[in-house]
């Protein structure tokens, strides 16, 4: 290979692929291709102009088209965009009272899932500024892309395209610069402005939503007239993006804040949430957060909600902007996997009721065992991304089919359930109606049962 020449994607496509279709199959690199947030950075700081990221994004479709991507690495944020862009998540309306809106609001999928009024604040003042403003409550795809399911993606793509023209093909105002920069690559026929600039051009006015003291960590909160100096951190989707970029340092400015710029600038990489690395390689991930949090010793001001919960994970005191101009992400603690869930049907739920004063019909299936689930247990389930619905379907499909085991000594009964490429397990505690849960955990793998349950042979539909 001669590396003074300049590698497009299309080129390294051509000869990787082109001529040996399985050459992905004989390569034990699998989580290597996976361990990368797709955050250019190396692109633009090769001095070869080899395209790192695009390379293997590229190989992350190949293993899939292959049916040899390992799917428990994407499987959970998968099975989010999905129930983002479910029933009880996804909404798209007109303002109330019009036929077609000239503006959208489009926050994405996890702004609302931190916390409602991330959503709720912001769209009544985009209301108050311009009422014919939509909303379009939905993820753009990138958790698709980034697991290499081309298919998915493109169906994902075809589903936002004729939600934006069932609207009325608005502008669409992104609260998330992930999704910025998505669309502008897959959707490219979509108009769209980031919510900070249009607070900044449309002159949003500090704490008229009622904000107050923003928080910033357990006991700690940015008091009025504080001296202390923030450090902003520029997401990685934001990189060269100079308006975008701007508008945010108005806002602080406006806002009163004492900032400064990173060591680094913009070119400092992704805070860690990118491409789904951290189930792929989670000592990775750990190193990726850690180094970005420890750029400044200055708390950081954000506007991507991935870096404030990724950093304030980590311990690392951060701000949303949003958190300065409305009243909301000043709870103590980030919410849980499930709680996150049940944010984005409460947030559907509420601007229904409170906007269009519609009752939102499709409810979420309650579990039908009362679950205690404590601190110690729920922690673990968030770092195993398991989720309380798994939790409970375990359950369910132990004591339905009697296929669990008993400790005598514990006290305790241990079931599982296959969903996907994922083994979800439980060890729980029966008190009359009430399942205490003790432990939960994942296996990749699956159980062929042939076994005797209790006496007898079970089959059962897993």
């Amino acid at each position: 290979i001669d590396r003074r020449a300049t590698w497009s994607i299309s080129r390294w496509r051509s000869r990787a692929f082109s001529t040996s279709p399985s050459i992905m199959k004989k390569t034990p690199a699998k989580r290597m291709m996976n361990t990368c947030t797709q955050c250019g950075l190396c692109d633009e700081v090769c001095p070869e102009d080899i395209e790192i990221g695009g390379m293997l994004l590229e190989a992350r479709r190949s293993l899939h088209r292959q049916a040899t991507l390992p799917g428990a690495y994407h499987q959970f944020w998968l099975r989010d965009m999905e129930f983002t862009n479910g029933e009880l998540a996804a909404l798209a309306k007109k303002p109330p009272g019009t036929e077609a809106c000239t503006y959208a609001f489009f926050p994405g999928c996890q702004l609302g899932a931190a916390d409602p009024r991330y959503v709720t604040e912001p769209y009544r003042w985009l209301l108050s500024e311009k009422p014919d403003t939509g909303l379009l409550l939905r993820c753009c795809g990138v958790p698709a892309e980034w697991a290499g399911n081309e298919e998915m993606h493109s169906a994902v793509i075809s589903e936002l395209r004729n939600d934006w023209e069932q609207l009325g093909k608005p502008v669409l105002i992104l609260a998330c610069p992930a999704c910025r920069k998505h669309m502008k690559e897959y959707l490219p026929e979509i108009e769209t402005i980031t919510l900070y600039e249009v607070m900044d051009q449309w002159g949003c006015e500090p704490g008229q939503q009622g904000a107050g003291r923003p928080f910033l960590e357990p006991g700690r909160s940015l008091e009025p007239g504080s001296s202390e100096v923030f450090s902003i951190f520029d997401p990685c989707t934001a990189r060269h993006v100079e308006p975008l970029e701007q508008s945010v340092r108005a806002l602080a400015q406006k806002a009163g804040l004492a900032w400064e710029e990173l060591p680094k600038g913009d070119m400092h990489g992704c805070c860690g949430y990118g491409g789904h690395v951290s189930e792929a390689n989670a000592d990775f991930f750990s190193h990726v957060v850690k180094s970005r949090s420890e750029l400044s010793e200055n708390p950081y001001l954000v506007y991507c909600i991935n870096c404030r919960d990724v950093f304030r994970g980590e311990g690392k005191p951060a701000l949303h902007i949003l958190d300065l101009f409305f009243d909301a992400g000043e709870q103590d603690a980030l919410p849980g996997l499930s709680q996150r869930r049940r944010n984005r049907t409460d947030l559907k739920e509420t601007l229904l009721k409170e906007i269009w004063g519609e009752t939102m019909e499709k409810k979420p299936e309650p579990c039908r065992f009362r679950l205690v689930i404590g601190a110690e247990v729920q922690e673990k389930m968030d770092a195993r991304k398991i989720l309380e619905e798994d939790v409970c379907q375990a359950i369910e499909l132990g004591e339905e089919t009697k296929r669990r085991t008993f400790d005598p000594e514990k006290g305790t009964y241990t079931c599982y359930r296959e969903s996907g490429n994922i083994t979800f397990w439980a060890e729980y505690r029966k008190d009359g109606e009430t399942y205490e849960v003790v432990n939960a955990y994942t296996h990749r793998m699956k159980i062929k049962l042939e076994g005797v349950w209790n006496g007898r042979k079970t089959e059962v539909d897993l």
